[in-house]
Order: structure tokens, then C-alpha cells, then sequence
């Protein structure tokens, strides 16, 4: 299948639509999270001290609400913050609009003997999506606005259509490395509310798509420019400038892989193992015989070694991990204390 490839890791692909405004609402993150460490931490000592004062005075249903409900609220306070004073919900909109854009050139061309890459790191920003076919290439930016676009020369518009233009000269040189003339056109695609007509041609050879409308834009091309040994040329042309920008990628633009939609899908599944983890060991130190402390040992060990050669499920690895051996480090430390006592 054309693209197939491309794409020997199609998970780490999907990583790279949006990585770039990730990396830069992340760094706002983080700058902001510096900024009031003291009022994170504050707030955290305050939720243990409550939620212990829930456990050890308040009836046990009660305890359970009251605990659970900081347990929810405080991370909910933390992340909406950060988003308010950050002003990054835009961004990291503009970031999932980069996936839906990937997904749907990845849907329509790779079919027709396409090939598709995102995030083309340039000198001086990137190109959000390349595609290489037969009917020659594409050098897509994708914009997302929560405000209307209102006409086809609305300045963020003409803005986007500018960077698309860019990117298309650059993939044209790059073709010309390998002495390939083919035509490549500049496209613009839009999410968000529309309210003028759904295609429009700017600055003479920058096209303007819905995206909603995308599939209809792709139907629509037409002109044998490069034959199936050409396409596969060009695609790996594009490929090699790819490694090597991406080998030289500064250190803080690194690949961020998950959205906020996906780190909170991880740290639920790390927390439910962590508590299964707790739950477990818990049961096995029941017995309080000197065997049970031995088989926690090994679970842990079992998941602090499936954390160094299971990446991808690191974050269950951690949770299983940590329940475990904390669960077991509290037993024990419980126990020495009544010893000594």
C-alpha cells in the first residue's frame, strides 16, 4: 500500500501532526508552572492534609466523597489555570486540528499512491503537512480558530496562506535536489466556523479548504506529474531532509506524543493499576508472614523491568510499580514503628 513505508511506526507518525505548537504551549506550561511552584505545592499540602483529616474524623462514605472529590478537583484547578493564564487552549486546538488534517490527507491520498509527512522542520519554523503523488505534491498549513472566518482575505488567513506559499518553495527545491520538476501547491485548511464560500484561491496558487470539505478539494486533482518511480523518489527525498532536521532538532522540540486528552487517559490507567498494585499487595501482607513480603519484592521488580523494556506502557508500569512497593514500604515501616515502640 503507497505510504506503507513511510509509515513503519503509524503511532509515532500520528506524534509528529501538532508537535510543533505542542512543544510551544508546553513550554508555556512549564514556564508557568516555575512561576507558582509554591502555590502548586501549597495547594497540594492542603489536599493531603484535608483528605487525611477526611479519612481519620469523617464517617467512611463521607470520607470517600470528600477525598475522592480532591483527588478530582485539584488537578482540574492546576490544569484550567494554567490554560487561563497560558492562553494556550487555542493552541493546543490549533494542534488537534493538525491531527485531523493528517488523518484525512492520510485517508484521501495514501489510497491514490500518495505519500504523507508531518511536521517538516525548516531553518526558520515548519511546514505542517507534505504530501508526494503522482499528481505532484502539496505543502499544507492547517489553522484552527475558535472565531469565525469570515472572508477569504481575512488576515489570518493571508498569514496562513503566506507560511503555505513558503513552505511550497522549499519543498520545490527540495524535488529539485533530485532533478524533479513537479508542480506543488500551497493549501490552507481551516477548521472552525466558515461563513464565506468553502474554497477560495489566494495569491494566484494558495488554495483554501474547509476542512470538512477537504475530500472534495482532493477528488478535484488532476495532472499526471510523476510516475510511481518518481513518487517514490520524491518521498524519499522528503524523508532524508526529515531525518536530518530531525536529528538536529534543538533539544526542548523534541517530540511532545500526548495531547491533554491523552495524558489524562494515561494517568488514569497508571492509577488504576496503581490502586489494583495496593490492592494486591495489600492482600498478600494480610497473612503478615515474611513470604508475602518477598512476592511483593518480586512484583515489583517484575514492574520496575516491564518500565525499562515496555515504554510504550510506562506509565501502568509506574502505577504498578508505586502501588506495590508502597503499599509494602508502609507495612513495613508500620511494623518497625510498633517494634520500637
Amino acid at each position: 500500500m503507497p505510504g506503507g513505508g513511510w509509515r513503519q511506526d503509524p503511532s509515532q507518525q500520528r506524534v509528529r501532526a501538532g508537535n510543533w505548537v505542542r512543544i510551544e504551549a508546553r513550554k508555556r506550561h512549564f514556564k508557568f508552572w516555575r512561576a507558582i511552584w509554591q502555590l502548586i505545592a501549597l495547594l497540594v499540602i492542603l489536599a493531603v492534609v484535608a483528605s487525611a483529616i477526611a479519612w481519620f474524623f469523617a464517617p467512611p462514605f463521607a470520607a470517600g466523597m470528600v477525598i475522592g472529590s480532591i483527588a478530582v478537583l485539584v488537578p482540574c484547578l492546576i490544569w484550567i489555570a494554567t490554560i487561563q493564564a497560558t492562553g494556550t487552549a487555542g493552541t493546543l486546538m490549533g494542534g488537534t486540528a493538525e491531527q485531523w488534517t493528517s488523518d484525512a490527507l492520510r485517508k484521501l491520498l495514501e489510497p491514490r499512491g500518495w505519500y504523507v509527512v508531518d511536521d517538516v522542520l525548516l531553518e526558520r519554523g515548519n511546514i505542517d503537512h507534505v504530501a508526494v503523488g503522482p499528481e505532484g505534491a502539496l505543502a499544507v498549513e492547517t489553522k484552527w480558530s475558535s472565531r469565525e472566518w469570515l472572508r477569504a482575505d481575512d488576515l489570518r488567513v493571508e498569514q496562513a496562506a503566506n507560511q503555505s506559499h513558503t513552505g511550497a518553495e522549499r519543498v520545490k527545491g527540495l524535488l529539485r535536489t533530485v532533478k524533479l520538476t513537479a508542480p506543488v501547491r500551497p493549501l490552507v485548511v481551516l477548521w472552525g466556523h466558515w461563513s464565506g464560500e468553502q474554497v477560495r484561491h489566494l495569491a494566484g496558487d494558495v488554495h483554501v479548504v474547509h476542512g470538512e470539505l477537504l475530500d472534495e478539494w482532493v477528488t478535484a486533482l488532476q495532472g499526471k506529474a510523476l510516475d510511481e518511480t518518481q513518487v517514490k523518489t520524491a518521498a524519499e527525498c522528503i524523508r532524508a531532509y526529515v531525518r536530518m532536521r530531525d536529528a538536529h532538532r534543538p533539544t526542548e522540540s523534541v517530540f511532545v506524543e500526548h495531547s491533554p486528552q491523552e495524558i489524562g487517559i494515561r494517568l488514569l490507567m497508571g492509577f488504576v493499576a496503581g490502586l489494583l498494585g495496593i490492592v494486591i499487595a495489600a492482600g498478600l501482607l494480610a497473612a503478615l508472614n515474611w513470604w508475602a513480603f518477598g512476592v511483593n519484592a518480586a512484583l515489583a521488580a517484575g514492574g520496575a523491568a516491564a518500565y525499562r523494556f515496555a515504554p510504550r506502557w510506562r506509565h501502568v508500569t509506574v502505577g504498578w510499580t508505586s502501588g506495590v512497593a508502597g503499599m509494602t514500604i508502609t507495612l513495613l515501616v508500620a511494623l518497625a514503628i510498633v517494634i520500637l515502640v
